[in-house]
């Protein structure tokens, strides 16, 4: 643990504060991509369910749902999708998508070093994880 010191001032003591201009919260257009889009669609088609959360990303398995922080809040398109990406694969684990559902993906050949056969892991074994 470190311990910090901060300046703190009272805002009623202070002068002059309207003459600074508010911050400008920067927008950021994190356009969509066609193919996360329709994993994710095949997976509302499932049953998960998608809600926003402001500050956190995660998947939920008692309510079978994927929260995920406001598209604007990430810096890239690959982060918003990576981490969506990311919370499904944790849903495709859950017990009423085990095993032998077909999510419209063509098969997969799993090497030895990835053990699992959900969509996720997949995923994850075609691009190195």
């Amino acid at each position: 643990m470190t311990a910090r010191s901060y300046v703190v001032f009272n805002v009623e003591q202070c002068t002059d504060l309207e003459k600074i201009p508010p911050l400008n919260k920067p927008t950021r257009d994190i356009p969509t991509n066609e193919r996360a889009e329709r994993i994710m669609a095949a997976m509302k088609n499932d049953g998960l369910g998608f809600t926003e959360h402001p500050h956190h990303a995660f998947y939920s398995p008692g309510r079978d749902e994927v929260s995920l922080p406001p598209r604007e809040s990430f810096k890239s398109v690959e982060g918003y999708y990576g981490t969506a990406l990311h919370e499904i694969g944790h849903a495709t684990g859950a017990a009423q998508r085990q095993p032998g559902r077909d999510y419209g993906r063509a098969p997969v050949r799993v090497g030895r070093l990835c053990q699992g056969r959900t969509p996720g892991r997949d995923f994850q074994c075609l691009h190195g994880g």
